[in-house]
């Protein structure tokens, strides 16, 4: 198992296709999975909770990246907590950049509880990207 900090946790996935002759790209996807820090798993729900309370303020920072879903898990494994992170961007790695970047307040909070409680983050393997590509065309 390969782990990485929050500034390595890179990974591009690129597939093209057709859709009534013109070509699509689907969005980059990226999913990870992290250690919760041990007595914080309540904080990770709450810091979870506040980002979906402060909607607006997340979707600005969303469409700044270029990302167009973000989900995140909590799994328990025994006495450990692990949060998996899903996201789908137009470009992934921008994404992060542009995350790393931001002075947005609501990024600030985002970046300061991952370093407060999370630990260990290993990028997945992608092994399976599908999209509709009739979800292009209106």
């Amino acid at each position: 198992m390969k782990l990485f900090s929050i500034g390595a946790v890179i990974a591009l996935l690129f597939f093209s296709f057709h859709v009534e002759g013109v070509e699509m790209k689907p969005d980059e996807v990226i999913c990870t999975y992290s250690t919760i820090k041990k007595g914080h798993v309540q904080d990770v729900r709450e810091w979870l909770k506040t980002l979906q309370s402060r909607h607006s303020e997340t979707l600005e920072s969303l469409k700044n990246e270029g990302v167009s879903l973000e989900a995140a898990f909590i799994k328990k494994e025994k006495e450990h907590y692990y949060l998996v992170y899903f996201m789908r961007a137009d470009d992934v790695s921008k994404a992060m950049e542009v995350c790393q970047n931001s002075e947005l307040p609501i990024d600030q909070f985002h970046k300061k509880c991952f370093e407060d409680y999370i630990e260990n983050t290993e990028v997945l393997e992608t092994v399976l990207h599908l999209e509709n590509p009739e979800r292009f065309v209106k």
